[in-house]
């Protein structure tokens, strides 16, 4: 819920509805037959309701698909927190999707054991096929964690993952090991904190705090990753506290199953155009996502400028021991690129990544995905996601009015099969709707 100078990312205190509380609880939704010439299904609607900030995982183990969102009109029950985190199931790899379900409705009603809303969800899925979501739980107590071992017939009771020291807390971002055993939760309450789960997501130690306090600016996780050795990497950008100003683009790593933590500056960018109307000013301030292949090589994949205001190029840098980072590597510079998402494929040298931008106009904004299988040394040709120009209000031929969300998921299957889930809308409170396809 970063403040909007007021609440500019994450969670908005106020909320409009446009489409109405009703959601696609029962049946199943088949995918298309296919885009023609790009390798993906025409693009699909979550639900019908008011979703943003998608997130999306594929368990390595089966085909299983998971879709998880933030229904900022969806409550299950009367005394139920409302928006609350949804989520979708495809157990045969994104052909058909279950209904939409809650993550925790009615076992997380306000007078309970939760706050009133929930917000920014993100999900991962360990190799023996449990199931994690991290989200915003109100400002108190702040990020919870639960876990699903039935493929997302029921989920846990959650854990709380962090409380705030500050009032507020923003954007948690999950990481989990490969076994499930290790969970990270990293998040911001204006200074960057890190609780880390040794026993499978059951429980959570007392958060790390990543930085000196009242540091002044404020720090944002947007991608997480453990690798086979336990290390742990996020990235985060740091801006102002006022939403203004240059943005550090940075990764943290720890070598201690999270007790202690290093910060690197991987690059900079100059401050982005402004967000007028109904957004923050720093709605598009550059941002940074990780991971890693199957090599242990790392890849980051961000935007910068190097002049205020001017439209934000796309990059990615690739290291193979978390210091020493090749140089930056071009993978977009029409328009202005924003929220990088980024997965690994199967082999070595293997990374996807997805993006939105304006290349036909200040509201006909696309999703677009590019793959490299050298490192990022050559991409493929884009491969334009958003390619239905109806189905919501705010969809034309040329594209949609405004990226709806401050972040969006990708996810590549053991196959290297794509799954992409990405927002639309009419502006930050003015409602919108989140879209997904899969292809490669």
């Amino acid at each position: 819920m970063r403040p909007f100078h007021v609440f500019s990312k994450g969670a908005t205190a106020t909320l409009v509805v446009l489409f109405g509380i009703g959601l696609a609880l029962t049946g199943t939704a088949a995918a298309p037959a296919g885009g023609p010439g790009t390798g993906f299904d025409p693009e699909q609607r979550f639900s019908n309701g008011n979703d943003w900030e998608p997130h999306v995982a594929a368990d390595p183990g089966s085909t299983f698909v998971y879709m998880v969102t933030t229904g900022r009109d969806a409550k299950e029950c009367l005394q139920c927190p409302e928006p609350s985190i949804i989520y979708r199931v495809s157990p045969d790899s994104g052909s058909h999707w279950g209904p939409v379900r809650f993550v925790c409705g009615a076992l997380c009603r306000s007078n309970n054991i939760a706050g009133p809303w929930q917000f920014d969800p993100t999900i991962a899925v360990a190799d023996d096929g449990t199931v994690f979501v991290a989200w915003l739980d109100n400002w108190n107590p702040g990020p919870l964690v639960a876990r699903s071992s039935d493929h997302g017939q029921t989920f846990s009771r959650p854990v709380i993952a962090g409380k705030s020291g500050g009032g507020w807390v923003d954007k948690p971002w999950l990481a989990i090991s490969s076994d499930g055993k290790d969970a990270y939760v990293a998040f911001s309450d204006g200074d960057p904190s890190v609780s880390a789960s040794h026993d499978g997501g059951r429980t959570f130690g007392r958060p790390v705090q990543i930085t000196p306090p009242l540091n002044k600016r404020y720090w944002f996780p947007e991608g997480g990753v453990v690798l086979p050795n336990g290390d742990v990497y996020f990235s985060l950008s740091i801006e102002s506290t006022f939403g203004t100003g240059p943005v550090d683009l940075a990764v943290i790593r720890s070598t201690d199953r999270g007790a202690t933590w290093t910060t690197q500056i991987i690059d900079s960018s100059e401050e982005a155009k402004l967000c007028e109307g109904s957004c923050g000013i720093d709605h598009y301030q550059a941002q940074i996502v990780v991971d890693v292949d199957s090599a242990g090589t790392l890849m980051v994949a961000y935007m910068k400028n190097t002049r205020p205001g001017d439209p934000k190029s796309f990059f990615s840098r690739t290291s193979t021991d978390g210091v020493t980072w090749s140089a930056p590597r071009p993978i977009n510079d029409i328009a202005d690129s924003n929220f990088p998402v980024i997965t690994n494929g199967p082999t070595p040298g293997d990374f996807r990544v997805a993006w939105q931008d304006d290349r036909n106009g200040p509201i006909a904004w696309n999703t677009f995905y590019k793959r490299t299988t050298n490192y990022g040394r050559s991409w493929s040709k884009e491969v334009r996601l958003s390619d239905l120009g109806s189905g919501a209000p705010y969809k034309t031929a040329a594209g949609y009015v405004f990226p709806y969300g401050d972040y969006f998921g990708i996810a590549a299957d053991s196959k290297g099969t794509n799954y992409v889930i990405w927002g639309e809308g009419f502006g930050r409170a003015l409602g919108g709707g989140s879209w997904f396809t899969r292809g490669s």
